[in-house]
């Protein structure tokens, strides 16, 4: 087994003991371990520390997912990151992997555009 097949089992072990603590869905637990692969794949954390990159995984699995946790209850599960840790390896992942933390775009004038249309037809016909 090559040391980057360990650092990714050791990442994965340590997603699936932190968010076994609060009880988060397979579904986020599999999102986590992704942006850790990608993370480690991408050296965009380099000098961080584990727990760190695992507890930022986490915390933008949980943001893309829709379960809100905050950084403190990332922080309370996690062994030894702080939450300045966590929110400097958070800076660090959104710069450089492009579609980390972003919801899908939305066009704001299209959509405001849409929405008077819809209402003005809706008072026409009805």
């Amino acid at each position: 087994m090559s040391s980057a097949d360990k650092a990714l089992r050791s990442g994965h072990d340590a997603i699936r003991q932190m968010a076994g603590r609060i009880n988060l869905s397979n579904r986020i637990i599999n999102r986590a371990f992704s942006l850790f692969k990608q993370c480690y794949e991408n050296k965009c954390v380099r000098g961080r520390s584990q727990d760190a990159i695992v507890a930022t995984c986490i915390y933008i699995a949980c943001r893309q997912e829709g379960a809100q946790r905050t950084i403190k209850e990332i922080c309370a599960i996690s062994t030894s990151a702080s939450k300045k840790d966590i929110g400097r390896c958070f800076k660090q992942i959104v710069q450089n992997l492009p579609n980390s933390n972003r919801p899908e775009s939305i066009d704001i004038k299209n959509l405001v555009v849409s929405l008077i249309w819809k209402r003005f037809l809706l008072e026409i016909f009805f």
